[in-house]
């Protein structure tokens, strides 16, 4: 979400005294932005994305998936991730601060520690 509708929920969600209200604003926020989920009816197919399913969802599942698309959280981190997975973009970041490409210091350092022969 940018931040002037993530600005706009937040405000109209602390005007609202009922609990309710808040929810179905939520919702319809999060309607606007997601394309697919893997939410399921009980049948097997999948549940529509329209913010009278996202409000039935409960509400600390609701609360989290809102503050990730709005930006407010991060998304859950890869279950059993390895050190490149869990330290991959921050060392990315660094790389391109040295003017060099990702990947590239691991590179370098990995030709130096081999032994040639």
């Amino acid at each position: 979400m940018f931040p002037h509708e993530v600005e706009s929920v937040e405000r109209t969600i602390g005007n609202e005294s009922d609990a309710e209200a808040s929810v179905n604003i939520m919702s319809v926020a999060l309607a606007d932005h997601l394309v697919v989920w893997s939410e399921l009816v009980e049948a097997g197919g999948k549940r529509p994305i329209n913010w009278e399913a996202i409000s039935r969802l409960h509400y600390a599942v609701l609360n989290r998936l809102y503050r990730i698309v709005a930006g407010l959280d991060a998304s859950d981190p890869i279950p059993q991730a390895t050190k490149d997975q869990s330290n991959g973009y921050a060392d990315s970041l660094r790389a391109k601060m040295r003017g060099k490409a990702p990947g590239a210091e691991e590179s370098e350092a990995d030709s130096k520690n081999s032994v040639k022969g």
